[in-house]
């Protein structure tokens, strides 16, 4: 065909395709008829009153071309994820969704165990929707967008995934299953650079088919399943843990300030540096004040903490990352709390970026700095925190988004690190499950067992 002249009745097809993507992608139910009615419409545009046998003859050469070039057209749309393709979206109020908080959940697999049903909380708060994951390309790039975000939640997500990979690999020899395995654990692996529970959850889940090794693979596929489970299991223990050891610092009428999310949203429930207000909720304290850092770039103090701790019913204020010098220097800060995604030996600790400025500003202030840390993101194996990979994300992130138009000129150079590291020196202790750390941390570490 001529190049700038249209197939005819193309206007058909293209308003059929839109309507399967609306309707569910091209792996819905009713893809097939509404594609077939398209083209048979587009059939009628230029079939006139020919003879029988010469109408026959253009029928189905058409039907080859329409076709193919249906098969053009929706290899050039932007590619659907199997989580658009089986999505069940579900739109709440910002009230009706704060007094869920706690029972949503970040990441599940299914009841049918063929996909990861995970919480878009790039969403939040304006709209839940939960995607349904099965293909490993779309679970990596929720990881690596912040769909599910937060090291335990990423640890919990890694798990389910890496036992939902085992389940598709169609192969009775078992070299063959383990090679396709590590693929699987390697390519998820570099989703996230800094969050150790990714790792964490990889190595643990790569050993439990090791071990099993002897097994059939059958076998095997069910034991994957079930340490994926008992790692989430495990998380809400520890994050309830971690609550309860933090609330014993807590006294009635206290300002908590804290940076990022580090709430049930976080985790598989409860959070980390949540978890003590959580905990305080439980023991019928209403007295307490939150203050929650906006968190720039991508804002999850003021999407996602604040939306939290509101719904919670505690006394809840945002402020920007700069106003928090301010607001310590009041003298309404008499705690803070945060999270982590890797913690060295030596104490150093990294975490969202701006993090290390809050621990700053506390120690000018005397205020005391909690790191909220599960054991799975405490890492013996660095030295310090100079040794922990810090991932650089888009510049977009920055200059972009939020903004209805560019608010940076073009060509300017972004620095956007994920995370930073906070000095162990500024660190007043470290809440792990199993104890509250002081310094020196690798000697607290050790005492714990780690």
């Amino acid at each position: 065909m001529p190049p700038g002249v249209k197939f005819p009745g193309e206007e058909i097809v293209r308003a059929a395709l839109a309507l399967v993507r609306e309707q569910g992608g091209i792996r819905s139910v009713s893809a097939p008829c509404i594609l077939t009615h398209g083209v048979l419409n587009a059939l009628s545009v230029f079939a006139p009153e020919p003879d029988y046998k010469t109408r026959c003859v253009i029928f189905r050469i058409l039907i080859v071309l329409a076709a193919a070039y249906a098969a053009y057209l929706l290899r050039r749309l932007p590619p659907l994820t199997s989580g658009e393709s089986c999505v069940r979206m579900e739109k709440n109020t910002e009230g009706d969704l704060a007094l869920n908080a706690l029972e949503l959940d970040t990441v599940l697999l299914s009841p049918d165990r063929t996909c990861l049903e995970i919480l878009d909380q790039t969403l939040l708060p304006g709209e839940v929707k939960t995607l349904h994951l099965s293909d490993m390309r779309d679970i990596w790039e929720a990881i690596y967008s912040l769909r599910v975000r937060g090291a335990p939640a990423i640890g919990v997500c890694a798990g389910y995934a890496l036992a939902l990979a085992a389940s598709q690999i169609e192969t009775e020899d078992k070299d063959i299953f383990f090679a396709r395995l590590r693929e699987a654990k390697d390519y998820l692996a570099s989703a996230r650079p800094t969050a150790v529970n990714l790792f964490w959850a990889l190595d643990r889940m790569w050993q439990t088919a090791e071990t099993n090794a002897g097994e059939s693979i059958p076998a095997i596929r069910e034991t994957l399943f079930a340490e994926a489970q008992r790692i989430r299991d495990e998380d809400v223990a520890i994050s309830r843990s971690i609550g309860e050891l933090g609330f014993t610092l807590l006294h009635h009428g206290d300002g908590i300030l804290t940076h990022c999310n580090a709430g049930t949203l976080a985790t598989a429930k409860y959070g980390t540096a949540t978890a003590p207000m959580y905990i305080a909720l439980e023991h019928g304290w209403n007295d307490l004040r939150v203050y929650c850092d906006e968190t720039r770039p991508l804002l999850q103090g003021a999407r996602l903490t604040a939306l939290e701790m509101h719904a919670a019913g505690l006394d809840t204020t945002l402020l920007c990352d700069n106003a928090s010098s301010s607001l310590m220097q009041t003298g309404k800060v008499n705690i803070i709390f945060v999270g982590c995604d890797r913690v060295a030996r030596n104490g150093d600790a990294a975490n969202k970026i701006g993090t290390s400025a809050v621990a700053i500003l506390a120690k000018h202030y005397g205020i005391p700095f909690y790191v909220c840390a599960p054991s799975s993101t405490i890492d013996m194996s660095l030295a310090s925190g100079a040794e922990i990979p810090i991932e650089q994300r888009a510049a977009e992130e920055v200059t972009e988004m939020w903004y209805k138009k560019r608010m940076a000129p073009e060509g300017v150079g972004v620095y956007n690190p994920a995370f930073d590291v906070t000095d162990h020196s500024l660190i007043t202790g470290i809440i792990t499950e199993r104890g509250i750390c002081t310094a020196p941390f690798e000697d607290a570490f050790g005492a714990l067992g780690f």
